[in-house]
């Protein structure tokens, strides 16, 4: 925050925001509320009279409230016990400029008559003749506190409105200031957030896990009321001290910032000069040991569906919820894709650091963003999938990309690893025999003994993983099936053996019952006619895209390039499968649609809150990886080949990247022909290149992109010569019989000299644009 001499600002005050109380959750809705009015522009003097200790500091503070276009006062319980507070409610509503805002008060909590009664179970203890505390005059504080109640501009502030109450906030303030933009302003933004904050929509039938959403508000927030949660308070506290330090030596050396959109007055506060960090209004010390948690556990486990559900509780404390993949190849790109919610124009850095180096470019670019997330403005950053603790490209620590710890903004981390820079996580364990069950049934009324015994054994059957309970949830409430029958189908499948590798997910390797439940739902597909068919497919192509949501379209196209050589495999199985009655899906919707609709209804898959895309989750990815072939990423790689935009399909043009070049130390799982090289390299490979140099300022990662595009032609020239050059000798006699000759295609040593043509200039244009073009 900017600290301006009062002096020099009295005149010019747009608001006086009062308080009286430090209560953390009210500094927090000021402070917020300050940040978002100086955002548009607008001088604030914020002032908590009660803390003066000077009659020096009381006469500034009085000047300004007497000079300021607007008077914003923040009502609590104690307003009505305090001198300072009772006298700007009296003078803001005697000059008609008042903007009252009642922060966790009701209308009918403000009537003077109950609060001298004591009626109601706020004033019971806190009520009485309150203007006595502090020798006020009992007529005038009636007056006051009645005329509160029939204030035109008032607003309320509780736990769940947070959001809408600052925003209304502004667009009132900016409406009485005659600022008409302002109000826009708000207006557009709250339309632009709509459905793209959250990946998914909330998950109507998550179970359980309170106790862990406490200790997420306790580790984020710091406090919980009631004193149920000493216990956890207590546990928790022991693990504070670690993190605290580590977190608070990374966080010192980011916490002063100079906030560039307008000149802010902050008054000093017990005799403290203007330029002392402390006099910011909240308590450095406290906030450096709360403000991320970390989410732990194993696949399948529930640690995205804890922090969505925390999300959409929780989202009206924060003015935004950033959504981050953290899987380590998307990790930099998926946060550097916040400069565009955050409404960063990033182009402005390239014209002011002509002398910079590309890789500080880059770094600057993450420098916007953690900028940007130190403002008092809270925001909730959620990095989902964290799978290693350094950014894949650079090998960044995952601390050098966050915002600095222990601000207004939180960040939530989910992760398989044990630890994350050292932060004691909440460590998710199984749901309980009542959770699971409750799981696995659903809107099922009652059942018989036998079919409870079913669950239990189905639950140990999927090793009691929350995901494949859900799968058996969806199943039992979709397909015209009983438990038993359910369990008596997996005990049938046949077990496939898979092969596995260190480094992949071992949750499958030792839960032979969840890939037989795969199995059984692939089963099902395959008896609903050709959308099934497609929807099966559509399974199978999902393992070769991105981890982010696939857009319907490419997934659809995909899979309907994949054979049914496969589908009488077990046919023995599969026509006794067969003979249980199944709940048909109505043939009046498009086939793509009907697919995608029996994914996300057996769970399979999830609707995704961006429009035409759905969402796999890595255990289902990671199985089709391992029961199909390279064919199906093969049809992938012809579908964004032919459909894919850089634009819009970014991560999943990354994907086929890494499928075709050898990136770091990982094989090149597929190859393709050289005139499809050729198509793949001009339609994906150069436009991506450009967007990610262009537009992120990811000048490695494109360079890096274009060099392996430049490898692969390479290989594919010489081995287009060894291969024309071994049938040239070959006596024509021989190429009769089945091997005919093959001589040198000019127009394909053409294209092959133009694409690599291509790939060079367009590697030496960034070169010679960027800032190393004078070095």
């Amino acid at each position: 925050m900017l600290v301006v001499p009062v002096s020099a600002e009295v005149k010019s005050c747009d608001a006086y925001i009062g308080l009286c109380e430090d209560d953390p959750s009210l500094l927090r809705f000021v402070n917020w509320l300050q940040a978002e009015l100086q955002l548009h522009g607008v001088i604030c003097f914020i002032s908590d009279r009660s803390s003066y200790r000077d009659a020096h500091a009381h006469c500034l503070a009085k000047d300004v409230m007497d000079s300021a276009t607007l008077g914003i006062v923040l009502v609590t319980p104690k307003t009505f016990s305090s001198p300072y507070g009772m006298e700007e409610l009296k003078v803001f509503l005697g000059r008609g400029n008042l903007v009252a805002i009642l922060f966790g008060l009701s209308q009918e909590e403000c009537l003077a008559r109950d609060i001298i009664e004591r009626r109601g179970d706020l004033w019971q203890n806190d009520g009485g003749f309150l203007w006595q505390s502090y020798g006020g005059l009992e007529q005038d504080w009636k007056e006051t506190v009645n005329k509160l109640s029939t204030v035109e501009f008032r607003l309320f502030a509780q736990k769940n409105n947070w959001r809408d109450c600052i925003l209304d906030s502004v667009a009132l303030v900016g409406k009485r200031l005659g600022k008409s933009e302002i109000t826009e302003k708000v207006r557009s933004w709250k339309e632009s957030v709509v459905g793209v904050e959250y990946p998914f929509p909330r998950n109507e039938s998550f179970v359980g896990r309170e106790k862990e959403l406490l200790e997420l508000e306790l580790a984020l927030f710091g406090n919980i009321e009631g004193n149920e949660y000493l216990e956890t308070r207590s546990r928790r506290n022991s693990k504070s001290k670690d993190r605290g330090r580590i977190l608070a030596e990374k966080s010192n050396d980011d916490t002063e910032m100079e906030d560039t959109n307008a000149d802010t007055i902050f008054f000093p506060s017990r005799g403290k000069k203007a330029d002392d960090p402390s006099l910011k209004i909240t308590s450095r010390c406290e906030l450096s040991e709360k403000g991320i948690a970390c989410i732990s556990g194993e696949s399948g486990i529930g640690k995205t569906e804890l922090a969505l559900e925390f999300a959409y509780r929780f989202a009206q404390r924060y003015k935004m919820v950033l959504w981050v993949g953290g899987e380590a190849r998307y990790l930099c790109q998926n946060y550097l894709n916040l400069l565009s919610f955050l409404g960063i124009d990033n182009s402005i850095l390239f014209e002011d650091n002509e002398s910079t180096s590309l890789e500080n470019l880059e770094e600057q670019s993450i420098s916007r963003v953690r900028k940007e997330l130190m403002r008092d403005i809270p925001y909730l950053l959620i990095i989902d999938n964290l799978e290693s603790d350094k950014e894949w490209w650079y090998e960044r620590n995952i601390i050098d990309i966050l915002p600095p710890l222990g601000g207004a903004t939180h960040v939530i981390i989910s992760t398989r690893m044990p630890h994350v820079m050292n932060i004691n996580p909440i460590r998710l364990l199984y749901l309980s025999a009542a959770e699971a069950l409750g799981l696995m049934k659903g809107s099922i009324g009652d059942l018989p003994v036998e079919e409870i015994s079913a669950l239990r054994f189905l639950e140990e059957k999927v090793g009691r993983v929350p995901m494949g309970l859900a799968i058996v949830r969806a199943v039992l409430s979709e397909i015209s099936i009983s438990p038993t029958k359910l369990l008596d189908a997996i005990k049938h499948i046949p077990h496939r053996n898979l092969t596995w590798v260190d480094r992949q997910d071992p949750i499958l390797m030792y839960n032979r019952g969840m890939v037989q439940l795969f199995d059984v739902c692939l089963a099902l597909f395959d008896l609903f006619g050709e959308h099934g068919y497609l929807a099966s497919r559509m399974v199978q192509a999902c393992g070769w895209f991105s981890p982010s949501p696939i857009p319907i379209p490419l997934l659809a196209a995909a899979a309907s390039t994949i054979s049914r050589e496969n589908d009488n495999h077990n046919y023995s199985w599969k026509r006794w499968l067969c003979a249980i009655p199944c709940v048909r899906i109505s043939h009046n919707e498009q086939l793509e649609a009907k697919a995608t609709e029996m994914l996300v209804r057996l769970r399979v898959a999830r609707v995704s809150t961006r429009s035409g895309f759905i969402y796999f989750h890595d255990i289902i990815k990671l199985y089709m990886r391992k029961r199909g072939n390279f064919a199906t990423a093969r049809s992938m790689v012809h579908v964004i080949m032919q459909y894919g935009s850089p634009r819009y399909h970014s991560e999943h043009i990354w994907a086929a990247s890494f499928l075709l070049f050898n990136f770091g130390s990982d094989p090149v799982v597929i190859s393709l022909e050289v005139p499809e090289l050729l198509d793949f390299i001009r339609k994906c490979v150069l436009p991506l290149a450009w967007d990610t140099y262009a537009v992120y300022f990811r000048f490695g990662a494109a360079l890096e992109l274009l060099y392996q595009a430049m490898k692969a032609l390479e290989a594919a020239k010489v081995g287009q010569f060894l291969e024309e050059d071994s049938l040239e000798w070959v006596p024509r006699w021989r190429t009769s019989k089945g091997r005919p000759s093959k001589k040198s295609d000019p127009h394909l040593h053409k294209q092959l000299a133009s694409v690599e043509a291509t790939l060079l200039e367009t590697f030496f244009k960034m070169m010679h644009r960027g800032p190393m073009k004078n070095t």
